[in-house]
């Protein structure tokens, strides 16, 4: 293909600061937010296992495999206790490694999962992500100079919900990581029987109860997480509910914001929750 997709990235020094980006996507759906955090933290943006670029899935592909084998990266890697910021499916591995005591910080951007008791929304988005591998597939056989940037955008517009012409610019001024992002369902190797583990269609209940501040961010034009994010999660386990104007992947949309509001949560006020 022609295209270099590194494994992951570790940027910056102070606190460690671990982004896990959603189902299907590596890292580079993180764009520029990545270089604005490390001037602060010591970023680590892994490709999760089993997707374009990162390493084998190992054992049954369901949530909370991916979790074990996330926190055996953590292990390895040195890190206990480190501040944690996800997109997505990203969100729920995080809100699982924070249930393990692994947060000191948590920032979940559109999270997926939370939809107990909710099978309708559960099967809607469920649909939705399987059309990613086959959108991307697509993409990535359009080369033509004129045709791929168009389809590129449109593609993007699919992944992430998002149809402002914020997103067109920036895919002029972040190319390499935008064309990625918008083929990399289609090389993710666990998508399809992730999405149809009864896990992952069961979904997460929210139990997070070690010491962790919380931020939940939702996008008004998300096409896969269509709540706000104070009905998702109760107030009694988030400190901060945020409604942007963005889509399901606003790290493109917008990484200044979404880099202030996750050093917002990092040098908040340290709440316990209840």
């Amino acid at each position: 293909m022609g295209v270099s997709v590194e494994a992951a990235v570790r940027l910056g020094r102070g606190e460690p600061l671990v982004l896990l980006h959603d189902l299907g996507l590596t890292w580079h759906s993180w764009g520029r937010c990545v270089e604005a955090l490390a001037r602060r933290y010591e970023v680590w943006a892994p490709t999760l296992p089993g997707h374009w670029g990162g390493p084998a899935f190992v054992g049954a592909v369901t949530p909370t495999t991916m979790a074990d084998l996330v926190e055996g990266q953590l292990d390895e890697a040195g890190l206990t206790r480190v501040h944690l910021a996800g997109n997505g499916f990203g969100a729920w591995i995080a809100a699982e490694l924070a249930d393990r005591g692994r947060a000191e910080s948590l920032s979940l951007i559109a999270p997926l999962g939370l939809w107990r008791d909710d099978p309708v929304t559960s099967e809607s988005v469920r649909t939705e992500l399987s059309r990613r591998a086959s959108v991307s597939s697509f993409l990535a056989h359009v080369r033509h100079p004129v045709l791929g940037p168009i389809t590129r955008r449109a593609a993007m517009r699919t992944l992430t919900g998002r149809s402002a012409p914020a997103l067109l610019e920036l895919c002029a001024a972040t190319d390499h990581r935008a064309s990625i992002t918008a083929e990399a369902p289609s090389h993710c190797a666990i998508l399809g029987e992730m999405v149809r583990s009864r896990e992952f269609a069961l979904g997460w209940y929210p139990r997070i109860d070690a010491s962790s501040a919380i931020t939940v961010l939702t996008g008004e034009w998300d096409n896969l997480v269509h709540r706000p994010a104070r009905e998702l999660v109760p107030d009694g386990i988030v400190r901060a509910h945020h409604v942007l104007e963005h889509g399901h992947v606003p790290m493109l949309d917008d990484p200044d914001t979404i880099t202030a509001h996750i050093h917002t949560r990092i040098s908040g006020p340290y709440v316990r929750l209840r």
